[in-house]
């Protein structure tokens, strides 16, 4: 009879771990919207993340770290992965990306009193353009090692957009949305600052896996069937519709 029961005991605990699956632990930093411990859900990177692993039959565990010590720690197996992250040659190397979570446009923040227009590089010659340390730079790293614009890396947004203010930088790399929150979450008036009309690049928002973690190639497949399942529903384009108003 004990035999019996430590067996049924067993069999409702293996089936109720084949209900729960998997449990995903993923660290991303604080970027708003679309990351953030105090958003809604975490924010819209966060929301589509944890939907699309629910309905591959999984759990995702979110840890809210500074970017350069999320990105060291999952690369070197202590998080199965990161986000939010945009594509750059060198990452593509060692990490597995999903699919674009959305698409998006890097485009300016400037001083509105300064009448700043962009239409092409040459409008950025000899300006400063300031994007914290760790956040991918596209095309500017060409522009920056060219000596045709300067650079300056502080630890985080907020930082830039109050050199911005002070007149410290002529202008603000990042998307609308997060310029946008930034600023709000700063605590700074908005009209002082102006956003370009043109995007300097579309960009898109990506999980990333390491390549040397067992199954990344797997995971990143039927996550990646999982969004897209997702995305046909409407549900993602609800879900941006939540964060991006």
């Amino acid at each position: 009879m004990g035999v019996m029961y430590i067996i049924k005991v067993l069999f409702v605990f293996l089936w109720l771990s084949s209900c729960y699956g998997e449990t995903y632990h993923l660290a991303t930093g604080e970027f708003p919207p679309f990351t953030g411990a105090q958003l809604e859900s975490q924010g819209l990177a966060t929301k589509i993340i944890k939907h699309t692993i629910k309905k591959m039959g999984h759990q995702a565990k979110i840890e809210f770290l500074p970017w350069k010590r999320g990105y060291s720690n999952t690369l070197s197996g202590k998080y199965f992965g990161t986000f939010a992250y945009s594509k750059n040659k060198e990452r593509q190397e060692v990490w597995h990306y999903s699919k674009p979570l959305y698409q998006l446009q890097e485009i300016f923040f400037s001083q509105t009193k300064k009448n700043f227009s962009y239409e092409s590089k040459e409008d950025l010659k000899g300006l400063i353009v300031c994007k914290p340390i760790g956040y991918n730079l596209f095309n500017l790293k060409k522009l920056v090692d060219k000596q045709f614009v300067k650079i300056e890396r502080p630890p985080n947004m907020k930082n830039c957009f109050g050199m911005l203010k002070r007149g410290r930088v002529d202008l603000v790399m990042t998307n609308k949305e997060t310029g946008l929150q930034v600023i709000s979450q700063a605590g700074l008036n908005k009209y002082p600052f102006t956003a370009s009309k043109k995007a300097f690049v579309d960009i898109g928002h990506h999980l990333m896996v390491p390549k040397n973690l067992k199954n990344s190639k797997k995971f990143i497949t039927h996550f990646n069937e999982a969004l897209e399942k997702a995305k046909t529903s409407g549900i993602i384009t609800k879900f941006i519709s939540q964060y991006t108003k």
